[in-house]
């Protein structure tokens, strides 16, 4: 018989996609390349129509007048943001929304088309190509004209705006989420590990009372093993992760009082390879293991025998604890401890982990852990 398993607040996340969908969420990278790939295609279009219409293709004009509107558009952008965060589209009503928001892209178009006109006359001047207003026409008419495409820029900003601000909301929702799923899994971790630590504590206090009496030394000596554990069990990381060299140094303490407890009828072998002590483990993971193998052992054997081997096999950290008791027949592997260490396991490494209970051929117990082996990431040090 084996056992095996493998297994915000709303309100500010909103806040926060909007400041996010603001001047941080412009890609400036990004939007060169796009504004360039815009007036290549309006130039495009202009040369094509010179060419279709056997008119003399104005090269010079069509490249200073495509950059420099496009250019300016986009520079434009951030203003758009600012007005899209402090005005959002859902604080009035649909018809002063939309009457907000149409007066905004009038604005918005006018101060466009009156920062081409002023550049344009300077660069004109600048590379000699006569005088912009007479290419220009009636100011008055181009910003009916240009306004007509001004208008589409405004409403694709918006929508990209908006598009942005659901993807941020929905991703602050997760990072939120999967930080609640965090704070459960640690709380449970902890719950798990409290009722462990009574469990093996009224367990070695009554050991100890057995002794109180008859050998009042070897009592003492328990008692002072059993302070020095616990005081180091106040201290433990609030992963729930330290070394197994932490980890063995704390049960060797426990051993030490089984030691005490059981003298010559007990013997406790570790074998644990040097490279595996940094790795990563679960706190108090052996203490319940540890507890049922000496146990089961010395109630079922005159000669009881537990040891623990530590290696590390690929990448994972496999841990192997014998016994000579009853075996699986002892009805081993069905108390709090080992059950609690299964579900912190689980809620730990998930899927990435096995352990397995199996009956030993000469008589006894192996169980078995395998989990990923993680070391912890050192911190950085102060400059």
């Amino acid at each position: 018989m084996a056992i095996e398993t493998n297994r915000n607040d709303p309100e500010n996340a909103r806040k926060g996609a909007f400041q996010w969908s603001g001047a941080t969420a412009i890609r400036w990278p990004l939007l060169v390349i796009l504004a360039v790939m815009l007036s290549l295609l309006n130039i495009g279009i202009n040369v094509t129509e010179d060419l279709a219409e056997r008119n003399p293709v104005q090269w010079t004009h069509y490249l200073v007048d495509e950059f420099t509107g496009v250019f300016l558009i986009f520079a434009l952008l951030p203003l758009l943001w600012l007005f899209f965060r402090r005005v959002p589209a859902n604080r009035f009503r649909l018809w002063p929304t939309v009457l907000i928001y149409l007066s905004a892209s009038v604005v918005f178009g006018a101060v466009h088309t009156s920062l081409m006109y002023l550049v344009r006359i300077f660069v004109y001047q600048w590379l000699g190509l006569g005088d912009y207003g007479s290419h220009y026409g009636v100011l008055t008419y181009r910003y009916a004209y240009e306004y007509l495409k001004q208008f589409l820029f405004f409403g694709v900003a918006f929508l990209y705006f908006l598009l942005m601000g659901k993807w941020e909301e929905s991703r602050q929702k997760t990072i939120q989420a999967a930080r609640l799923e965090r704070q459960l899994v640690q709380s449970r971790l902890q719950f798990l590990q409290m009722q462990i630590n009574p469990h093996f504590l009224f367990n070695t206090l009554n050991m100890i009372s057995a002794e109180l009496y008859s050998d009042p030394e070897k009592a003492d000596k328990m008692i002072a093993l059993l302070s020095d554990m616990l005081r180091t069990t106040l201290n433990q990381p609030p992963s729930g992760l330290h070394t197994l060299e932490s980890e063995l140094n704390m049960n060797n303490r426990y051993l030490r009082i089984m030691q005490h407890r059981f003298g010559d009828r007990l013997t406790i072998d570790l074998d644990c390879d040097p490279e595996t002590l940094p790795g990563l483990v679960p706190v108090f993971l052996l203490q319940p293991i540890l507890e049922n193998a000496v146990k089961f052992s010395v109630d079922h054997t005159e000669k009881a025998r537990v040891s623990m081997t530590a290696r590390k096999v690929g990448n994972a950290l496999k841990i192997d604890i014998n016994d000579n008791g009853p075996g699986l027949s002892g009805a081993a592997g069905k108390g709090v401890g080992l059950h609690n260490t299964l579900e912190r396991l689980e809620q730990l490494f998930g899927d990435q982990f096995t352990l397995n209970l199996q009956n030993r051929a000469p008589g006894g117990l192996t169980v078995s852990i395998r989990m990923p082996f993680q070391i912890e990431k050192p911190q950085p040090q102060p400059a």
